[in-house]
């Protein structure tokens, strides 16, 4: 037993001489160490048991303050702390309106002249007490249910298995099953002769009832014959008893399946517990795998991704999800808002593009331990998948695209010019190629120079991108040189596109543009040719009106006939 004493008097030094003797004895000098005591010893797991103090103390009124401020932040505990004021005949009823009016509980008042004997009793009634208390506390936080129709055995069962659990009695199997879900019982010990249903038929209908079936059960019996000891074991029993029974074969039994049950239900909430992880594992392995995969866009990316969110949950259909991408929003099929949901931002180059809301369609019992962190962590993911094809995209793009026109470059032509040169001969449709460029161009530059030339190849490549069609692809060949793929464009469509760059150009400047020369070649859809047949061509006809100025261009139109180029 621990004792704090306030110990500003001879009277209180009394006391502590005889707390010694019941334990320890931690003493303070002033009000002002009261509290900071009781904190230290609570921070180390321990509590003082009984506190001493007078009424002459300094701020004794104080003091009483402080303690009703503790049982109200229930940092003090009631139980275990008595408080002993030590008062005399002149401040007794004083004192007692004092602690009334703090609202503090006090165990008892000493007044002078302090009796010894008195002191000794309140001390060994306090340490009872606390004996008391330990002895009745259960072994195991665990409930035992017992079914016995006999008081008596009821009775003797509640004094010898309650030091071990919690013991709940009923008088038949009706009352168990009609309180069994609120007892909720780690095991139960059951008479085989109960009256109406027995504990066999009892056992059996418990052994098919979902949610009880595997609750241990140890029959009570004065029964002794074989049949009947196979007739329990049938029913479901894990054990039984004979009656009479003694203290220690009970008590071993019921503890035996009491440790059995609560390492099943450790073992349980473990593999739960794993089953969560796994799942959790798999639910972010899954999107691991989609966000990797480079041949998929951001749309398919979340698409997919939307899918296999649900899996992050106990429950998988009683989950829904949406992502919210600027304008664009992808959902679940089942999706609707509820208040069971978490929301993480999703973030690219530090600043939010969108969000992802998962939400539970019945109650938070859904959610898998942690799933708020599942959650954040797929929204991440996300953010960091988007982020990485943004740059993968702008590095494409860059690698395909002239830095001073923003046209597409020359490998990127030689690639796509096979590509609508193979999709033409699949589709039998006409493809025309447009080979351009600025007459004496390196003239020009040595004139006027570089910067003004490449102003002028800028300019050439703003009039070629607000004259073509959509269907339609630019390049900057090289130097000078600038190529139009023009797909499903026949001979005529060809001169209609040369007509219009030749037009527009012309307005480009307020007299005198740059001339260009503008050769053109056209597949019919049905011969054999090559790329480099139709470059080839298209060059030739660009050389063949060099030099003449942009109002008298020359359209050199050959059909391409297969072999002859």
């Amino acid at each position: 037993m621990r004792t704090l004493l306030v110990a500003n008097s001879d009277d209180v030094e009394k006391i502590s001489r005889v707390a010694k003797d019941f334990g320890k004895v931690t003493k303070v000098a002033d009000a002002d160490a009261v509290v900071p005591s009781i904190e230290a010893a609570a921070e180390e797991g321990k509590r003082f048991d009984v506190l001493v103090l007078s009424d002459e103390v300094e701020e004794f009124t104080n003091i009483l303050k402080m303690i009703e401020m503790f049982q109200e932040g229930r940092t003090l505990d009631e139980e275990k702390l008595k408080i002993i004021i030590l008062t005399n005949t002149f401040h007794e009823q004083h004192t007692k309106k004092i602690v009334e009016a703090a609202e503090v509980v006090v165990r008892d008042f000493f007044v002078k002249p302090y009796i010894r004997t008195s002191v000794v009793r309140m001390l060994e009634a306090i340490e009872l007490e606390q004996y008391q208390r330990e002895i009745e506390k259960p072994e195991l936080d665990m409930t035992i249910l017992a079914v016995e129709d006999s008081p008596v055995t009821r009775r003797q069962l509640r004094i010898l298995l309650r030091k071990l659990a919690c013991v709940v009695t009923v008088e038949s199997a009706e009352e168990m099953f009609e309180e069994i879900s609120s007892i909720n019982p780690d095991i139960i010990t059951m008479d085989v002769g109960l009256p109406g249903i027995t504990g066999i038929q009892a056992c059996e209908r418990l052994r098919n009832t979902p949610g009880y079936s595997d609750i241990p059960v140890i029959f009570i019996t004065a029964r002794e014959g074989r049949d009947d000891e196979l007739a329990m074991f049938k029913a479901g029993s894990n054990d039984f008893v004979k009656k009479p029974f003694g203290s220690f074969a009970l008590k071993a039994r019921v503890k035996n399946q009491l440790l059995r049950r609560r390492a099943e239900l450790e073992l349980q909430k473990e593999t739960e517990q794993l089953s969560k992880s796994v799942r959790k594992l798999d639910c972010l392995f899954s999107i691991s795998d989609i966000i990797m995969d480079p041949n998929i866009s951001t749309e398919e990316l979340v698409n997919r991704v939307i899918k296999v969110i649900p899996a992050a949950s106990v429950r998988p259909e009683a989950a829904c999800a949406r992502i919210i991408l600027k304008e664009r929003e992808f959902r679940t099929d089942n999706f609707k808002e509820t208040i069971w949901q978490i929301t993480a931002p999703i973030v690219t180059h530090e600043k939010p593009i969108g969000s992802l809301e998962v939400c539970f369609l019945d109650d938070e019992e859904s959610l898998v331990g942690g799933v708020d962190s599942i959650i954040s962590d797929i929204a991440s993911r996300i953010s960091q998948a988007i982020e990485r094809r943004h740059y993968t995209e702008t590095l494409k793009k860059l690698s395909i695209t002239d830095g001073l026109t923003k046209l597409y470059n020359s490998r990127y032509f030689s690639l796509r010019i096979k590509e609508e040169l193979s999709r033409a001969k699949r589709h039998k449709s006409f493809l025309s190629l447009l080979m351009l460029d600025v007459d004496h161009f390196k003239l020009f530059n040595d004139t006027y120079g570089h910067s003004e030339g490449d102003r002028i190849l800028a300019k050439l490549a703003s009039t070629i991108r607000k004259v073509i069609q959509e269907t339609a692809l630019a390049f900057r060949y090289g130097g000078d040189e600038f190529m139009i793929i023009l797909p499903e464009n026949n001979e005529d469509d060809a001169k209609k596109v040369v007509d219009r760059i030749r037009n527009e150009w012309s307005r480009v400047f307020e007299k005198d543009p740059p001339s260009i020369s503008i050769g053109s070649s056209t597949y019919d859809g049905t011969t054999e040719i090559t790329s480099g047949n139709l470059v080839r061509e298209a060059d030739k006809g660009m050389y063949a009106s060099r030099g003449i100025k942009i109002t008298n261009v020359v359209d050199i139109k050959q059909s391409v006939e297969g072999g002859q180029l």
